[in-house]
């Protein structure tokens, strides 16, 4: 158990590429090679066997099976909550071609994959701001579904009373997905409460170390909310929290939410300077590209236009646009 305690102190940023993984079945998901060898480290090497494992948004099992077959292979044991509405919807149709109807609950699907590693699986069917809790201590959490600051505040409020300060241990799989900077944010407000010790480069997964107790009264996550915050210190929490960052691909994903989030802040022409300002590899600018085509770029168009990136127009639609960059950029267009 020392070793355990050891392994699970120090602060890895890297790939994990040492991890070894044992046979597990292929099912689609969206976690990377990186991060399901950390969920797999997190559940067989750093895993002590004082409280349950916990994972909020589960989908068809992807990460629920590497924390499944760590649990197996640790040698503790343990149980494993997944908590996930089950119900297919029009993203999963649009990603994924399973056959399934929209509407559809595919619980039975989810359980019986994982199950396929790992029988101590237990799948709760619920929306996510309606999770309760009390089984009783929580070590490991793992947070998918929660990205904005009202779910965090739900989903940290639930299970703040059995996280234990020290053994705890909270994983946050969109931390640097720059659409859902509410993730960073909340964890930068939370401030000494979370020592960063996990980041998985390739990845966008963050793992924080419980030091102090989580709030879980409603004063202090009215304090908590970055929408009241002054412009100056949602940038300053920002960028100190990225500061602590060193795996560039993590660091560089991360950094657009800045500027996501001042845009939905109200100060766009900041957002907008900030965006073009910003260092994107090939990578970075490929995903961009994708988020292009999809329902983001309404909301942020602003933005995209500041990395050049605009959707394919004909007629009065491509007149208009280019008025519109003209105007963002003095006439020059910037990649």
């Amino acid at each position: 158990m020392a070793t355990r305690e050891i392994e699970r102190a120090r602060e890895i940023q890297g790939d994990f590429a040492d991890v070894r993984l044992p046979e597990i079945p292929q099912v689609p998901g969206m976690i990377k090679p990186s991060e399901a060898r950390y969920l797999y480290w997190l559940a067989s090497q750093a895993y002590l066997g004082h409280g349950a494992v916990v994972e909020l948004g589960s989908f068809l099992g992807a990460s629920a099976m590497h924390l499944a077959a760590g649990l197996r292979d640790g040698g503790l044991g343990g149980e494993l909550h997944c908590f996930d509405r089950f119900l297919w919807d029009r993203d999963h149709a649009a990603k994924f071609d399973l056959g399934l109807a929209v509407g559809a609950d595919y619980r039975a699907l989810f359980e019986a994959n994982v199950r396929k590693v790992y029988d101590g699986v237990r799948a709760h069917s619920v929306e996510l701001r309606e999770i309760t809790w009390s089984r009783g201590p929580v070590e490991l959490l793992f947070l998918d579904a929660p990205k904005k600051f009202t779910e965090l505040e739900a989903t940290l409020t639930t299970f703040a009373p059995y996280l234990e300060p020290g053994e705890a241990i909270l994983a946050f799989q969109d931390f640097a997905h720059a659409p859902s900077y509410a993730v960073a944010l909340v964890i930068a407000g939370l401030g000494e409460r979370l020592e960063l010790t996990h980041v998985v480069a390739g990845g966008s997964t963050a793992g924080f170390t419980l030091r102090e107790p989580l709030p879980r009264d409603a004063r202090t996550w009215r304090e908590l909310d970055f929408s009241r915050w002054p412009r100056e210190r949602v940038i300053e929490r920002f960028e100190t929290l990225a500061a602590r960052i060193r795996p560039d691909d993590v660091r560089r994903k991360l950094a657009p939410g800045l500027p996501m989030a001042l845009w939905d802040l109200g100060a766009k022409d900041e957002a907008v300077a900030r965006m073009s300002a910003l260092e994107f590899d090939d990578a970075l600018q490929r995903h961009w590209e994708r988020m292009a085509k999809g329902p983001l770029y309404a909301r942020y168009e602003g933005l995209f236009l500041a990395r050049g990136l605009a959707r394919p127009t004909t007629g009065r639609d491509k007149n208009a646009l280019t008025r519109f960059v003209r105007g963002l950029f003095g006439g020059k267009r910037r990649g």
